[in-house]
This record gives C-alpha cells, sequence and structure tokens, in this order.
C-alpha cells in the first residue's frame, strides 16, 4: 500500500493536453521531507532621523510524516536543524536563535491549533507551540492550496486568483490572520512533469508596530498535482507605509519603505 501511494504520489496528476488536472494524495506513512524557508526584509524607518534594518528569518527541518488519517496527515515529527533570526543595522534588537534549533517534536492538530510535545513526550509552551504552528501547522489536514486546485483541470493561462489569500495563509504570513491582499493574480504559467508553475502578483496589506504598510509582490508558485508537499515559493516585492509612533512620551508620524522577499521549499529527503 505505501508503495502504491508513492507511486501515485510520484506521478502526479494526469496531463491533459497542455494542462493538468489536480487531485492532491496525501502523503505516506513514514516519509520524510526537507523543509526551508527564508523571510527577508531591508528598509529604512524615519521620524525624527532615518534608521535602516535588515531583518531575516530562516529555517531548516526535516519533516517525518508518523501518521496518515482519512487521507491526511494527522502526526508529525519535526527535527529543526536550524531555525534563527538575525538583525543588522543601528540600534537593532540582537540577532538569536529559536529554542527549537536543534531539537525535535512530534506534532498533531491543525494549521494554529496544534498540539506540540518534546522528546519527552512533554507539552511546549504556548510561545513555542505558536511558532511551530507557524512553521508546520499548515501541513497538517487537507493542503489549502490544492484543496483549491482539486477537481480543477486546467490549461497555461488559466486565471485562479482564489489562490492568493492561500498563499498567505500558508507561506507569507502563516501567523497573521489579518493580512489581506489586494489587485492580486495567479495565472498558470507551464505544466511540465505533472508539475504546475504560477506566476503570482499581489499587494499585501498588514500592520506593524504602528505602521500600515503594503507590499507589492511579484513571484512564482510550483505545486505538483498530486500533492502540495513538494512545493515552491518565490516572491519579493516593495513595501511603504506609514503610521505613529510614542518617542519621549511623544506621538510622531512614522514612515518606512524597503524591500521583502519569502521563500518556501520543500521537498523529499535525498530528492534534489
Amino acid at each position: 500500500m505505501r508503495l502504491l501511494a508513492l507511486a501515485c504520489w510520484a506521478c502526479g496528476a494526469s496531463a491533459l493536453a497542455g494542462g493538468v488536472s489536480f487531485a492532491p494524495v496525501a502523503p505516506a506513512e513514514g516519509s520524510a521531507w526537507e523543509l526551508r524557508t527564508l523571510r527577508r526584509t531591508a528598509g529604512t524607518s524615519k521620524t525624527q532621523s532615518s534608521q535602516s534594518l535588515t531583518t531575516e528569518d530562516a529555517l531548516v527541518a526535516t519533516v517525518k510524516v508518523v501518521s496518515v488519517k482519512d487521507g491526511r496527515p494527522a502526526k508529525l515529527e519535526v527535527a529543526y536543524a536550524t531555525k534563527a533570526t538575525s538583525r543588522e543595522g543601528k540600534g537593532a534588537l540582537p540577532s538569536k536563535k529559536s529554542a527549537l534549533a536543534g531539537k525535535t517534536v512530534t506534532v498533531d492538530g491543525y494549521a494554529d491549533d496544534v498540539s506540540v510535545r518534546d522528546a519527552k513526550g512533554e507539552l511546549l509552551d504556548m510561545a513555542l507551540t505558536r511558532e511551530v504552528g507557524g512553521d508546520v501547522g499548515g501541513l497538517l489536514g487537507d493542503d489549502p492550496v490544492l484543496e483549491a486546485l482539486k477537481g480543477k483541470s486546467l490549461k497555461a493561462g488559466a486565471s485562479v486568483p482564489e489562490l492568493i489569500p492561500l498563499v498567505l495563509r500558508k507561506f507569507v504570513r502563516p501567523l497573521d490572520p489579518d493580512a489581506a491582499a489586494t489587485d492580486a493574480s495567479a495565472t498558470l504559467k507551464a505544466v511540465k512533469d505533472g508539475r504546475a508553475s504560477f506566476d503570482l502578483a499581489f499587494t499585501m496589506t498588514t500592520s506593524v508596530g504602528g505602521l500600515e504598510l503594503q507590499t507589492r509582490y511579484t513571484g512564482t508558485l510550483e505545486v505538483p498535482a498530486g500533492s502540495g508537499w513538494r512545493s515552491s515559493l518565490s516572491v519579493e516585492g516593495k513595501y511603504s507605509g506609514s503610521g505613529e509612533t510614542k518617542l519621549g512620551g511623544k506621538t510622531m508620524k512614522m514612515d518606512a519603505s524597503g524591500s521583502s522577499r519569502v521563500e518556501y521549499l520543500m521537498k523529499a529527503k535525498g530528492r534534489k
């Protein structure tokens, strides 16, 4: 049964005359996957004076499927190789390594409602549980991106704008339920070897530290027709915004602008 599941997964869904038909398949129990994510922002904020800051969040982990229930991943084992935040700039907070780095945890639940236990079987505190949920919670249950594509037969040039909110939820801002996208498009660019590549463009609106920011992202999402696990995402863009902050008891106007990049890659262990 496991070999059959792997075979179906490898072939993905059937290709159709220049297009593809999406039919999600659950990963096999015991299968292991390499997860890599990178979120980087570099910009300048200005109140009385300008201040530049670069922040980079990087993650490398191995995700093992412990159990599958009703055709969906139900329990995962996550071994964090690296997980850290680096910051550069005058007055920046210190760079730090996550308490999860080098640790192995088990996860069940879904999205931001997960239960996480350490190697001793003890529950993690709420802060670390939320952090793990942001990293891998979207891998439990149905894959939101492929569920939106399920049953569709698409050809190159097809427009699927409904993917954008799901891209925000799964890849770009998994811990920010208020993030919203406007002026959004997702267009099927090509289908090759059972994998679909989408061109993405959207403007994301977020609130950060009193700032209302808008980021115009463009990039590419690639998913196999059979499973959203073997996915890759690369988007980048420019942001700008303004708001108010308090300095020395005084409320002051603040402006910010810069660039942002998000990268996500998940692949079977040992596969290039």
